[in-house]
């Protein structure tokens, strides 16, 4: 009788045994599953952390490209306001010259005038004599 027993405990033992190994196989393989699930995701992360990199590497250059373009543009802003100056003294040095020029013409008229009066004067003299 205790024979049977142990048999009957041997044989409850041995499929409890089998359940805890299939337990233990499926487990196992969730664990796995897992552990690749997190290698996958670790890898995603990294990645992400690179092309965050690279993205903020682009935004410095892109940042630094402005800065040099905005010191580009108020250096074409001050020559531009340099070269109105100094159009505007050439367009008062141009009235000025304007102005000396009618007035030399004007000037030379006169001249001519009393050369003219001066020959016929001189004329009148070499007559009379």
């Amino acid at each position: 009788k205790q024979l049977a027993l142990g048999k009957t405990e041997q044989k409850r033992l041995s499929e409890e045994n089998l359940q805890i190994e299939r337990h233990t196989n499926i487990r196992e393989k969730e664990v796995a599953t897992l552990s690749y699930r997190c290698k996958k995701g670790e890898e995603a992360v990294q990645k992400t952390l690179m092309e965050k990199e690279e993205a903020l590497l682009e935004l410095d250059k892109i940042q630094t490209n402005l800065v040099e373009k905005e010191r580009d543009f108020f250096e074409l802003k001050k020559n531009h306001d340099s070269v109105k100056v100094n159009v505007e003294k050439l367009n008062a040095d141009k009235i000025t010259l304007h102005t000396e020029n009618k007035n030399a013409t004007k000037d030379l008229e006169e001249t001519k005038i009393l050369l003219s009066k001066s020959k016929e004067a001189e004329n009148n003299y070499i007559e009379k004599i």
